[in-house]
């Protein structure tokens, strides 16, 4: 494995205890910094490493909260993986890399949760007003602002995939 494959999960766990510590800080729900952390390895190193990255950052999120077990993994493997499918098609550094890529992420976590949440309640876990329900908008207004600085600390202190070429001598 690559050193830069180490200190992924490396960053994952620092983010994932600075996500923790902040929400002691804050009571009402801090940006998932996860998210932006397992988009960023994504992107950089590709859909297989980016599920791997996934069900880590998930299963850190089970073992120390409250919920389902197998669900958090099972998410963001998924949003990890399909990051990294999306590696070929955007540029990684782009408006929609750093920011519009990790708050559909967290759109579609909150949709998950809140459907899971109808579901386990009894009631229809699909029905129009879940959408519209799962859009809280200062998740994805703080996960808007939080991941372009995710991205630009990764990007200068992990030792990722992407490096930039040097133009070729004419």
């Amino acid at each position: 494995m690559s050193r830069a494959r180490v200190w992924a999960f490396a960053w994952v766990c620092l983010f994932f205890f600075a996500q923790n510590g902040l929400y002691f800080f804050y009571p009402c729900d801090v940006a998932p910094l996860l998210v932006g952390a397992v988009v960023f390895y994504a992107l950089s190193e590709g859909p297989f490493f980016g599920f791997i990255l996934g069900i880590f950052a998930g299963a850190l999120l089970e073992l120390f909260g409250v919920g389902k077990i197998g669900l958090e993994p099972l998410f963001f493997a998924g949003a990890g993986f399909l990051s990294g499918m999306a590696s070929s098609r955007i540029f990684h550094e782009s408006f929609i890399a750093r920011t519009v890529l990790p708050v559909l992420v967290t759109y579609g976590l909150c949709l998950f949760n809140l459907s899971l949440s109808r579901a386990t309640s009894g009631e229809a876990p699909w029905n129009p007003a879940l959408f519209r329900d799962a859009f809280l908008f200062y998740d994805l207004a703080s996960t808007a602002l939080l991941s372009p600085f995710v991205f630009y600390i990764l990007s200068k202190f992990s030792f990722s995939g992407r490096k930039k070429r040097r133009p070729a001598a004419v």
